[in-house]
Parts: structure tokens; C-alpha cells; sequence
């Protein structure tokens, strides 16, 4: 049905309305220049609206000088997956860098997507005697031996943790490796507990993982941060460490959600 005017249209916010309408899936950033021109409206009405827009989280403009859709758009948007992603990444970047590097860890963001945590990027650290060859998989698996699968267990209802039991065999792949649903639920409660996800050399001998988990609004799981590494490097700085995950997790669930 064709939408009719009941009553006056306001310029300036059907223009702004324009201007978020621009970013679509084939268009997630966008330089000033590229609104004005798809809008025909002159570069200096454009960069108005975006400022106020920018002021109220509705764009955010990334350092390529582009911009994109901000965290207030996040949930309103069928872009929301890429708009999570965008702006965590920004958000973590440079903390994730800087723990890397600081600790010798591989330091990974992961994000939901349905059941599953998808990695969006990892930083390996620049200078460093030892480094870990992680999975090139997109996701997380298996979820029972590593530290942010844990996390998303965590979260599940007993019914649901059934439900992933009957489906997914607990299998050694080291002698740490968790094997049986009292051990798991065990991990569990202590992650609920203390805040954070600790992998053992479960997947691997010498490589061990902790992980913090970045919940949203309605205190969903919505993302992780984990850190890999040569078991004995990362356990002797464990405090340390988790100590920045925490604060960083804190920063990004205070500034997005």
C-alpha cells in the first residue's frame, strides 16, 4: 500500500532519515562525498546532518574518514550482525592490540551469531619468541575444550546444555580435556562465579586460552575476548591479564550497550 501524508513533513528529518537509509548491505561505510551524491544534496547540509547524527550515536565515522551506521542503530537495523562487528572491533582494537603484544598472546574478538561464536579478528603479537598457530575456522568448536565456548554453555538453560550433550560427544583430545557432564557443569558454575573462561592445554599440550565475555542490555551473551598462548607465558601473568580483559569487556558493554 502506498504510503499518504497525514500532516507536514519535516525536512531536515526526512533528510536524516535519507542518510541512514543509504547504508545497506553492499553499503556498510560510505564517504561524505558518496551521500551527498546519492542524496543531491550539497556536501555542507550533508556533513550537518551527520555531525548530529554522529553526536547521537546514529553514524560513527571510522578513521578511513567513511561512515557507518553507530550503536544506537544497533537492533534497529537489518544490519545489525555487521554493525556489531564494526563497532566492537573499533572499540577493542587498540586494548586487544596492546594485550597481545604485552603478554605474547593471540588476542581474539568473537561475536554471536545464532548458537555460535564467529571470530571477527585476531591480533598476534609482533615481537615474540613463541607464538600459537590457531584454527583457521570462522567459529568456535568444539565449545566444551575452549575458553569462550565455555562462556556460551554458560549461558545455556539446563534444558538446553541437555540438548547440546546429546548432540555433541565429550571427547579427550588431551588429558585435561574435559570427558564427562559433571566436570563441564562443574566449569560452568565457576564461570558463572568468577567472570571469566579458562581453557587448560584441553584442546592442545602447552596452550592454554582465557576468555571474558561482553554482555548487552538485556544481559545476553553478545561477544568474548580471549587470549591464546604458551601455557606457562600466559599462567604466570594470568591475574594480569584477566584483569584487562575485564576492564576492556566493561568499557565496550558501558560505551555500546
Amino acid at each position: 500500500m502506498e504510503k499518504t501524508s497525514t500532516g507536514k513533513i519535516i525536512q531536515s528529518v526526512q533528510r536524516a532519515i535519507d542518510i541512514l537509509n543509504c547504508f545497506d548491505d553492499l553499503n556498510t561505510a560510505l564517504t561524505l562525498g558518496q551521500i551527498s551524491e546519492r542524496l543531491a544534496l550539497n556536501k555542507s547540509t550533508v556533513h550537518g546532518i551527520l555531525n548530529t547524527l554522529h553526536c547521537n550515536d546514529f553514524v560513527r565515522q571510522i578513521p578511513t574518514g567513511q561512515y557507518m551506521l553507530g550503536p544506537a542503530m544497533l537492533g534497529r537495523h537489518h544490519q545489525e550482525g555487521e554493525v556489531r562487528r564494526k563497532v566492537l572491533l573499533e572499540c577493542a582494537r587498540d586494548t586487544m592490540i596492546h594485550i597481545a603484544n604485552e603478554y605474547h598472546v593471540n588476542c581474539s574478538l568473537f561475536v554471536l551469531d545464532v548458537d555460535e561464536l564467529v571470530i571477527v579478528k585476531r591480533f598476534l603479537p609482533e615481537h615474540a619468541m613463541y607464538t600459537v598457530n590457531c584454527s583457521a575456522d570462522s567459529y568456535i568448536n568444539p565449545l566444551y575444550c575452549t575458553a569462550s565456548g565455555k562462556i556460551l554453555l554458560s549461558t545455556m538453560s539446563s534444558s538446553e546444555l541437555d540438548t547440546y550433550l546429546k548432540n555433541h560427544e565429550l571427547i579427550a583430545h588431551t588429558a585435561n580435556t574435559i570427558t564427562t557432564r559433571e566436570q563441564l557443569i562443574r566449569a560452568l558454575d565457576a564461570i558463572r562465579a568468577e567472570g571469566y573462561g579458562i581453557e587448560n592445554e584441553e584442546l592442545g599440550m602447552g596452550v592454554s586460552a582465557l576468555s571474558a565475555p561482553i554482555w548487552d542490555a538485556a544481559h545476553n551473551l553478545a561477544a568474548t575476548v580471549s587470549v591464546t598462548g604458551i601455557s606457562y607465558l600466559l599462567n604466570s601473568r594470568r591475574r594480569e591479564i584477566i584483569d584487562e580483559m575485564k576492564a576492556l569487556t566493561a568499557r565496550m558493554e558501558k560505551k555500546l550497550f
